[in-house]
C-alpha cells in the first residue's frame, strides 16, 4: 500500500497524519479520477498495472493520443520491475498537470 498524498511507501502496518490541503476542486477530482482508473484498469487486482492494463488506463484517462502504454511506463517505472504501482502511476500523471516554470 502507498501513502500517495506524502509519497511514503507503507509496506506494513498502518500509517496514520494528518494534513490539509486547500487545492482547486479540479486538482482534487483529478485525484479521484486517476485512483478510480487506475483500480478499474487493475484487471488482475494485483495492486500494480502491466503494459497491458497500462494501455487501459491511458485510455480511460484521455491521454492514448499523447502517449504508448510503453512510453508511460519508462515514464514511471521508478522500481524497473516492469509494472507502475498507484503511486508510480500518480507520479507521472501528476507531473503531466505541473505548470512549466
Amino acid at each position: 500500500q502507498a501513502d500517495l498524498l506524502h509519497g511514503v511507501d507503507v509496506t506494513s502496518g498502518n500509517r496514520w497524519s494528518w494534513s490539509l490541503w486547500i487545492k482547486p476542486e479540479a486538482e482534487c477530482k483529478l485525484f479521484v479520477t486517476v485512483k478510480e482508473h487506475f483500480t478499474s484498469s487493475d484487471v488482475d487486482k494485483s495492486k500494480r498495472l502491466n503494459t497491458a492494463e497500462i494501455a487501459v488506463f491511458i485510455q480511460r484517462l484521455g491521454l492514448a493520443s499523447q502517449t504508448s502504454a510503453e512510453d508511460f511506463l519508462r515514464a514511471g517505472d521508478g522500481d524497473g520491475d516492469g509494472e507502475l504501482n498507484a503511486y508510480e502511476a500518480f507520479t507521472v500523471v501528476f507531473k503531466a498537470t505541473l505548470p512549466n516554470m
